[in-house]
């Protein structure tokens, strides 16, 4: 039987469900108390923001089960690192608070780089701005974090990202919307996204996305909390390993065969199929023989005497199926 890539949908509605919400607003709009709605929750703070509520000693305070004040983003790699090695043990949420000062964080250390670079070359640190290399080493920070949080969600482990705001404006400088203070397109990585906001002395939530279908989109929830998702929240399903982190050497490994694949293009077609056939698996090579007997009432062991028709054909069909 051929393995196949997919996990089928009755198998995959099995696994796990943890939450992964990014929640964005002005000072004092609610965001922090929003967090402190979700269940047995370890924290990473990196506006001092918490100190108040823990030391009321009051109910808000109840869920948080550690915390950590930091800004720098390798703390928040570490920290998720150890929620996995732990297994989550009485841990059900990872509060980030701000993702905003994270990323500031990120880049105020790769402008130090560059700082240091000028001082090297003798240019003026003070002229130095960030490279084409040091944002490329953004985006691949970035990316192995917002990896890592997916790992740690497929583990039944929740994700609360609070980020500042930051308006948007035209052309012409006019404010015509807000987001996130973050990464760019952030929102496509969270399950569920609100804009926090007071009006009238009330905290209030717009829904800006939602894909558990609890709200839709443009809904103003006031006072929101957690509990407001919790029938969607399932953790008594199967576990599962998502790191997309693999994908990452997985896709540089297929640019390095294609890279060889190309070369082994440019040998006669006898050497390029025999080459190409000795990678096959045990049942592959099975199915493959069985495949071109049937289709081009070829012999696999008399593939030598094949045409260069035949064999160019042969060729194009392993290419596409195997």
């Amino acid at each position: 039987m051929v393995s196949s890539i997919f996990t089928p949908a009755e198998e995959a509605v099995k696994e796990k469900s943890a939450f992964k919400f990014l929640v964005y607003g002005d000072a004092g709009t609610g965001k922090t108390r929003f967090g402190l709605t979700f269940p047995n929750s370890v924290i990473i703070d990196s506006e001092d923001g918490y100190r108040a509520y823990l030391r009321k000693g009051s109910d808000l305070a109840k869920n948080v089960k550690g915390i950590v004040r930091t800004q720098s983003y390798s703390d928040v790699e570490k920290g998720i690192k150890e929620l996995l090695r732990s297994k989550l043990k009485g841990i059900d949420t990872l509060i980030i608070d701000s993702e905003t000062v994270i990323r500031e964080n990120i880049e105020e250390a790769l402008m130090t780089v560059e700082e240091a670079r000028a001082r090297k070359a003798n240019r003026d640190e003070l002229d130095a701005n960030l490279s084409q290399r040091s944002w490329g080493k953004i985006k691949y920070i970035d990316n192995g974090l917002k990896n890592m949080k997916i790992r740690l969600s497929s583990k039944g482990g929740n994700i609360l990202s609070i980020a500042q705001q930051k308006d948007v404006t035209d052309d012409n400088g006019k404010v015509i919307g807000s987001r996130p203070n973050m990464k760019k397109k952030a929102e496509h990585d969270y399950d569920v996204v609100l804009r926090f906001f007071v009006e009238d002395g009330k905290f209030l939530a717009e829904v800006e996305k939602d894909r558990f279908d609890v709200f839709k989109k443009g809904e103003i929830i006031e006072n929101p909390t957690f509990d407001m998702w919790g029938d969607k929240y399932d953790l008594d399903g199967q576990e599962h390993d998502l790191s997309y982190d693999e994908d990452v050497n997985k896709s540089k490994q297929v640019y390095e065969d294609n890279v060889a694949e190309q070369d082994l293009d440019s040998k006669p077609l006898v050497e390029q199929l025999g080459a190409r056939v000795k990678k096959l698996s045990k049942e592959d090579k099975t199915r493959f023989a069985k495949q071109i007997k049937e289709d081009f009432g070829i012999d696999a062991k008399q593939l030598g005497k094949a045409t260069q028709t035949q064999l160019e054909a042969v060729i194009d069909l392993l290419k596409a199926e195997y």
